[in-house]
């Protein structure tokens, strides 16, 4: 049985910025999910973000990496640092949004291309994001997609998260 859950929004702002808003999502347990206010620097609304950071081993497969609770939110960025590189041969990692019934392979890619899951060790690698990421809504996951032999694969994978609203 799904836990009950209560939302509370606490509002510091009276003109509509979104400035100083803070969303709480509580449960039997506490507090499940909070959502920081936006702070406003030199006149400008500093939108906060979410790092999820996954390491990568040989057996890994396609899954969902993460489960939007609330708000709006866009793929921002993504990296892979291989440790060790890889040698069973070609092999990549994908992120791709779909909605909560959607398999991994089957939602919709982020990157102009795959990232090389066998590439130079410890070498940071940026992927390219398509042009009009997709908007991430309640419920929606973020996926990650892996194809290829991954024999040895060893390294650190980051997705960033933007939120727009």
């Amino acid at each position: 049985m799904a836990s009950p859950q209560s939302s509370l929004q606490i509002e510091h702002a009276v003109d509509g910025s979104g400035v100083g808003v803070i969303d709480i999502t509580l449960d039997q347990n506490g507090v499940a999910v909070a959502a920081p206010a936006r702070h406003l620097q030199d006149g400008l609304v500093l939108h906060e973000t979410v790092q999820i950071v996954k390491e990568i081993l040989a057996a890994q497969v396609s899954n969902h990496l993460w489960t939007c609770p609330g708000g709006r939110w866009q793929v921002a960025d993504v990296a892979y640092i291989p440790r060790v590189v890889g040698t069973g041969g070609a092999a990549t990692i994908d992120v791709r949004v779909g909605s909560g019934v959607v398999a991994p392979a089957s939602a919709v890619t982020q990157l102009g291309a795959a990232l090389d899951l066998v590439g130079t060790a410890d070498t940071i690698q940026r992927a390219a994001l398509i042009a009009t990421p997709t908007p991430i809504g309640p419920g929606d996951n973020v996926d990650i997609v892996i194809s290829g032999t991954l024999t040895s694969v060893v390294g650190l994978f980051r997705v960033s998260l933007k939120r727009l609203g």
